[in-house]
């Protein structure tokens, strides 16, 4: 049996509604999808400025939330310390040398100067990428002309809401000072929100603290002045005239304490650092209608179809111990306030605790026995490191030497008793967060501070430094310092130690022992000196009586013994005039004798060449004056004896060397040689008798002769032998 008609109808329009309402759920649920999901924040300032960090943060939070989680990138513009043109440049090329290759779904600019640097720039850098804006003071719709793709939130304050509650707070109040800086919000700022105060304000007398006229001791100078009938709106203090940029974390409360008059500021992270409170901007509600409008996008909206939005929703908070601080009543406070700070009722500050200890001393009775031993063996722990510490501290304290601790700053964090003594000072107290150059001379301090900023930067210690610190007593002081660094577990210096021992009396006796020495030495160059003259004196009356002297070989014993008297005088005169009076030149010496000798043999011989061979020999004159007056004989021998009268290629050569701490004495001629029935142990002459007797008993040395292809004598004795003693 066919269907009716009518059942045939109603079953395909079911049909037709049930794939209606799937199409448009499909649609729905493909509108929600996130079709991109890379987005770049582009932050006006740096990491760490509540204000925008904020902002940011919520921002961030909120994304993360998506699933899957945006791909977000975070660049900083630093503009609150540097925002002049070239800065500007080199954070553009930077940013088209890092994202060359890097393609963005969405841009959000935070703050005035990420807003202007997009409009100015996006052409050059993201030309077409959607940008939602936020935390932008003084919105005027123009901004956008000429750009597309661009909505976001407007930051504005609710300066005539606030200015009425100001009105309302302090009816006594005339006078108003307005704190401002010289940055590009700080302008922005006096230009907007200025000019509604003056206006709301026309019967009061305002005052301005400009840091671009001020630095932050001049306004808390002037803030000092300021009477408690004023009131003090805090806008902006991030920079000074100086150049120093300031967190209102660390200037607000500084600005609150010097302030007798109630302070004002229209942020909510201004809240608990002096401020009384208000209609304050949200950096929270900001954030989350930004991320909103950048999802919103994100899913396939078009950003110009989405309105900028101009009104922010503001948290109207209060601090109670600045309301209590001015005497402002809760009941002049605006419907719905947050009071941050107040005190809570005891049973419902604590209702969750009372429970919650209920159950805990449940389960304390069950761990007690345990919390006891725990105990005792903490308290034998803490009693050791007492013990220790307070060994520590009698160790650095009763060390005659000066131990000191400083910070990465070289300012002192702990002196010990003598180290605060050489300061003439007797509290600990007194040197905390102090330098060197509050003690000492500018150059001296330069100089640590240099060593100390060495060792934070490379971890390495200064060991045993002399310094001279006379300065400090008047007197000559003298210390030799050690710094070591100490390293924490990120390998960073944190502290340096430093000790330093008063060394005045060794450089004193050090300087007299050199004094002395000094004076010695000149003495006993004098000695040398008059002992040579006496020597040259004995050699002229030598020379003297050999003028009437007319028999050869007398007259030849007085030329001997004149050149041994200058051999020996030679010596003293060498010493007389060398730098170090403990050695002798033995290359000068040899050469000034073989000279005298050759002059004084010039009628008994020829032409002679000499061969003179010296090394650099550390001999006393203990030992150069026996080894001369060997040399003397054995050359004078070789000038007599050795060579025919008009000898061709006649060579005498002298060597001078060491080997194993001994002294070697060559003296080689190429003459005619000895007879071969030569005893040289049994010879007679003086010459040779007495060369025997320096060598052996003087020098404590051997002697080998050759008289083969002419005459060798080698005489070798140890450097370092004591002087005879059996020849005494």
């Amino acid at each position: 049996m066919s269907p009716h008609p009518g059942k045939r109808f109603a079953s395909i329009l079911t049909v037709l509604m049930c794939l209606a309402a799937l199409s448009a759920q499909a649609h729905l649920e493909n509108k929600n999808v996130l079709t991109a999901r890379n987005v770049l924040i582009l932050n006006s300032y740096h990491y760490g400025y509540s204000q925008s960090d904020i902002v940011v943060s919520t921002i961030f939070q909120r994304m993360q939330r998506e699933t899957p989680p945006i791909d977000i990138h975070v660049e900083y513009m630093d503009t609150k310390r540097y925002s002049d043109e070239r800065s500007i440049q080199r954070f553009q090329n930077f940013l088209l040398g890092k994202y060359t290759h890097q393609t963005f779904d969405l841009i959000i600019a935070a703050d005035d100067y990420a807003f202007g640097f997009m409009r100015a720039l996006q052409k050059e850098i993201w030309q077409g990428i959607p940008v939602v804006f936020c935390g932008v003071n003084h919105y005027d719709p123009s901004m956008l002309e000429g750009v597309s793709n661009y909505t976001g939130v407007v930051e504005k304050s609710d300066i005539e809401g606030n200015i009425r509650l100001i009105q309302k707070f302090h009816p006594e109040a005339h006078e108003l000072y307005i704190i401002n800086d010289n940055s590009l919000t700080g302008k922005s700022v006096r230009a907007g929100e200025g000019k509604i105060i003056e206006n709301m304000l026309s019967d009061w007398t305002i005052h301005y603290f400009e840091g671009d006229r001020m630095d932050l001791d001049s306004l808390l100078s002037a803030l000092a002045q300021v009477p408690e009938s004023a009131v003090v709106i805090y806008q902006a203090w991030l920079r000074d005239k100086s150049g120093r940029t300031y967190k209102h974390k660390d200037v607000l409360p500084l600005i609150a304490a010097h302030s007798a008059a109630p302070v004002y500021g229209f942020s909510d992270v201004y809240m608990g650092f002096g401020i009384v409170g208000g209609n304050l901007v949200s950096g929270v509600s900001q954030g989350n209608i930004t991320a909103d409008m950048a999802l919103r996008i994100l899913r396939g909206e078009s950003p110009s179809g989405i309105p900028v939005q101009t009104d922010c929703e503001c948290a109207v908070r209060f601090d109670d111990r600045q309301l209590k601080r001015f005497g402002i009543s809760e009941k002049l406070l605006p419907p719905g306030s947050m009071i941050v700070g107040k005190p809570v009722p005891f049973l419902e500050k604590h209702r969750s605790v009372i429970w919650t200890s209920l159950i805990v001393v449940v389960i304390q009775t069950i761990l007690i026995v345990f919390l006891l031993l725990n105990r005792m063996w903490r308290q034998k722990i803490e009693d050791a490191l007492k013990t220790e510490h307070r060994l520590l501290a009698s160790l650095m304290d009763n060390m005659p030497d000066f131990i000191y601790f400083k910070d990465k700053e070289s300012r002192f964090i702990r002196n010990n008793r003598a180290h605060l003594a050489l300061f003439r000072l007797n509290r600990q107290e007194d040197t905390l967060g102090k330098t060197n150059f509050d003690f000492f001379a500018r150059e001296f301090a330069q100089e640590t501070l240099e060593d100390e900023r060495r060792i934070i930067e490379t971890g390495q210690p200064i060991i045993d430094k002399i310094e001279d610190i006379s300065h400090m007593k008047g007197a000559p002081t003298w210390v030799t310092t050690t710094k070591v660094p100490v390293i924490d577990e990120s390998g960073q210096v944190t502290t340096i130690i430093g000790i330093s021992r008063d060394i005045t009396d060794r450089i004193l006796a050090s300087e007299q022992i050199k004094a002395s020495l000094d004076e010695k030495e000149v003495l006993l160059k004098e000695i040398h000196h008059r002992v040579k003259n006496n020597l040259q004196v004995i050699s002229s009356l030598l020379n003297l009586q050999s003028s009437y002297i007319n028999d050869p070989d007398t007259l030849n014993i007085f030329r001997e013994s004149q050149n041994r008297v200058r051999s020996m005088a030679l010596i003293h005169e060498n010493l007389y005039k060398s730098r170090d009076i403990s050695r002798l030149d033995l290359d000068d010496y040899l050469k000034t004798l073989i000279l005298g000798l050759n002059r004084s043999y010039q009628d008994t011989n020829g032409h002679i060449e000499f061969d003179l061979h010296v090394e650099d020999i550390p001999l006393n004159v203990d030992k150069a004056v026996p080894c001369g007056l060997i040399i003397n004989e054995l050359v004078s021998n070789c000038l007599k004896y050795a060579f025919p009268k008009n000898k061709k290629d006649a060579r005498i050569s002298i060597d001078l060397s060491m080997q194993d701490d001994h002294v070697i004495v060559c003296v080689r001629d190429n003459g005619k040689g000895m007879p071969e029935n030569f005893n040289w142990d049994e010879a007679d002459s003086l010459g040779l008798k007495l060369v025997r007797i320096l060598a052996t008993r003087q020098l404590d040395g051997e002697i080998q002769y050759s008289g083969k292809n002419g005459t060798l004598f080698r005489i070798s004795f140890p450097i370092h032998a004591e002087p005879d003693k059996k020849s005494g």
